[in-house]
């Protein structure tokens, strides 16, 4: 029995100092003066729809027209703690002098400000472009300036791979497929002809799950891991002069060159950068055949090219 009367009596006095503490805390607050706007000096009314909260005096216990909300403490308290009060009290109805401001510009007692939202209709939505998103991103993908570490930013018009300028042309790829174009430079349509006195095209691709290099009517070499394992792979291709006449190509490791092959040969003026899409020696309906390289089934990203000083 002690013990009950003991436990029930910390109880009493630990409730006792909790409402003191919150009691204190908010006189401390209130006597700043700074508006309440969340009213967390007082004590809020429950919400209705028809109109704005009301905000009571924080000695009040609740904030509603309960029976006693009228005398709190041996005084009149009618305008602080009974809701409907409260909201009579607020300027606009009851005089200048005496009203109740919003609790953003007072402490409480004071009127919660009603949450009020406005949609503003737009000039347009996406509704308005959707048909055209894809072909404008296409647009600006083309026209993207490609750039990386220690060199110069190139727009794709301008990606040379003659051998006259050092680059690194790279990109990431993933596949299950053994063969497929990741990047070069081809004739219209992704035609994969001879150049002649010229120049000719030039491509990186997939030929048995490897990545190798082509130069039309000039020849081709390859490196020997096996990429068309549905894993993502970075890929590039190098020529830096001073490192020999040869093109250089790397696959994941980016520091070793996995093969080295062929002398610089000019691009022709005729061809364009061709990235993912079929090439081949001959064209119908704007399509290659692909019998060089078919379109590379999967994905082909971070598609780059760098001059290197």
């Amino acid at each position: 029995m002690k013990l009950f009367l003991t436990s029930l009596l910390v109880c009493l006095l630990d409730g006792a100092l909790g409402l003191n503490l919150k009691s204190l805390s908010a006189r401390s607050l209130a006597a700043t003066g700074v508006p309440d706007p969340l009213c967390k000096t007082g004590v809020i009314s429950l919400k209705t729809l028809s109109k704005p909260q009301s905000c009571c005096a924080g000695y009040c216990g609740e904030c509603s027209d309960y029976s006693t909300c009228k005398n709190i403490r041996g005084q009149d308290s009618k305008n602080a703690c009974c809701e409907s009060a409260v909201y009579e009290m607020r300027c606009g109805n009851a005089p200048a002098n005496a009203c109740l401001k919003k609790c953003s510009e007072a402490v409480p007692p004071c009127i919660m400000d009603k949450d009020v939202f406005k949609i503003e209709k737009l000039d347009h939505n996406a509704a308005d472009d959707c048909t055209t998103a894809v072909s404008d991103w296409r647009k600006k993908a083309d026209s993207a300036i490609a750039q990386g570490g220690g060199g110069d930013s190139v727009p794709k018009s301008e990606w040379d791979l003659s051998g006259g300028q050092d680059f690194k042309l790279q990109a990431r790829i993933k596949t299950t497929s053994a063969g497929g174009t990741i990047v070069g430079k081809a004739f219209a349509d992704g035609l994969w002809r001879s150049g002649g006195g010229s120049g000719q095209g030039k491509m990186v691709f997939l030929r048995g799950g490897k990545v190798g290099m082509d130069i039309g009517w000039v020849g081709y070499f390859s490196c020997n891991k096996k990429v068309n394992d549905g894993q993502w792979h970075d890929v590039a291709l190098k020529f830096v002069k001073a490192e020999g006449n040869q093109y250089q190509l790397f696959v994941d490791d980016m520091k070793t060159p996995c093969s080295r092959g062929l002398r610089a040969i000019p691009d022709n003026a005729d061809t364009s950068v061709v990235i993912g899409t079929a090439v081949g020696h001959q064209v119908a309906n704007g399509k290659a055949n692909g019998d060089m390289a078919p379109d590379l089934k999967g994905e082909v990203t971070d598609v780059s090219y760098v001059k290197l000083k």
